[in-house]
């Protein structure tokens, strides 16, 4: 006759039942905040890596003036700055992103050169007007370019130098070779937020040095992946359980009719979580004076990383478990956005069990 040993006898099933559940809860929290590296099933995402626009837009700015993008522009050329909220990026932090190093880039790659004048650098870049001239060979040889006499003004800190001769705040970049200067020529200038730059909102993506390489999905992102659990399509409805939507409406906006979607399961936050397809729901989107262009309306979606795009569900197979993500953006002015309709851009083409990150 077998007999159990002692230790085994004295265990009890609630403990076996307690562990089970502490293990699940534990394991579930674990993935829960895994944030995504770059591996092969998530590939760093960036503007040179996605496809350009296959649909045009147009629409009136507040200043009267017509808005236009062509089927086939690349976002890189008209998204700004201020269109994808990077306001608090620095250069720094996007070239060693790509582990690189901003020797390696030139002045003139920076379009805020080509936009901005002496008095304006000294300003933005904190700290910099305490440098004596000397100490800066760039602004050395552009007075010196501009016709200035600088050998006694050589120990005179930038900040007094420009208030002896104001006219020295208006000197431009123009017509002088920035290409024989790196980004570090200038103290301080690749730690500065570019917020802090005259006029940063109109930059475009590709007036950034390396921002075309910047891995997107590693920008704002929140925690939380999931695991697509079943692919339904449109004859799905109505959803109860809604974890798409916009800022406006709320990321639990139900959908009442062709409601193809996929269910999201393996995260106890989002587990039956219903994520409808952006290509038969629209939702409120939008804020301020762009608030009304495209009717108001974007697509229903989710945002895991960030404000800068919209990931959205787009063509859903039920017949193949086969689901397409796309990426929207929107175009950003002074007194507000539109709503997230530019696009679609392909992202991901998912199977059931597939991880997905869903944000959180």
């Amino acid at each position: 006759m077998l007999i159990k040993p002692l230790w085994l006898r004295q265990l009890k099933l609630p403990y076996f039942w307690g562990l089970g559940w502490g293990l699940f809860w534990v394991l579930s929290f674990m993935m829960l905040m895994i944030k995504p590296g770059m591996s092969d099933e998530y590939p760093p995402v960036t503007f040179e890596s996605l496809p350009p626009l296959n649909e045009g837009v147009s629409f009136i700015l507040p200043d009267g003036k017509k808005f236009t993008l062509p089927s086939g522009q690349r976002l890189e050329t008209f998204l700004t700055l201020e269109d994808l909220g990077f306001g608090s990026l620095t250069l720094n932090k996007i070239i060693t992103s790509i582990n690189s190093s901003p020797e390696n880039y030139s002045l003139d790659q920076f379009g805020y050169f080509f936009k901005a004048n002496l008095g304006q650098v000294l300003n933005n870049v904190k700290g910099l007007g305490n440098y004596p001239l000397k100490a800066i060979p760039l602004f050395q040889n552009l007075l010196k370019s501009k016709g200035y006499k600088i050998n006694k003004v050589q120990n005179t800190l930038l900040k007094d130098l420009v208030k002896q001769y104001p006219e020295l705040n208006q000197l431009s970049f123009k017509n002088f070779d920035l290409s024989l200067y790196n980004l570090l020529s200038i103290p301080g200038l690749t730690n500065t937020p570019f917020l802090q730059f005259s006029n940063w909102q109109s930059l475009k993506v590709n007036e950034v040095p390396a921002l075309v390489e910047f891995p997107l999905n590693f920008l704002n992102m929140d925690e939380g992946f999931a695991v697509v659990d079943l692919v339904l399509g449109k004859s799905e409805h109505p959803t109860n359980r809604s974890v798409s939507g916009s800022y406006q409406s709320g990321f639990n906006k139900n959908c009442t009719k062709n409601c193809a979607h996929i269910e999201l399961a393996a995260n106890p936050v989002v587990a039956g979580g219903q994520w409808i397809s952006g290509k038969e729901q629209k939702v409120s989107g939008g804020n301020g004076c762009l608030k009304s262009v495209n009717g108001g309306d974007e697509p229903t979606g989710r945002h895991p990383y960030g404000n800068s795009f919209k990931v959205v569900v787009w063509n859903v197979d039920e017949s193949t478990d086969k689901v397409d993500t796309v990426l929207f953006f929107r175009k950003k002015v002074w007194c507000g956005a539109t709503p997230y309709f530019i696009g679609p851009i392909p992202f991901q083409t998912l199977s059931t069990g597939d991880s997905i990150f869903v944000g959180l």
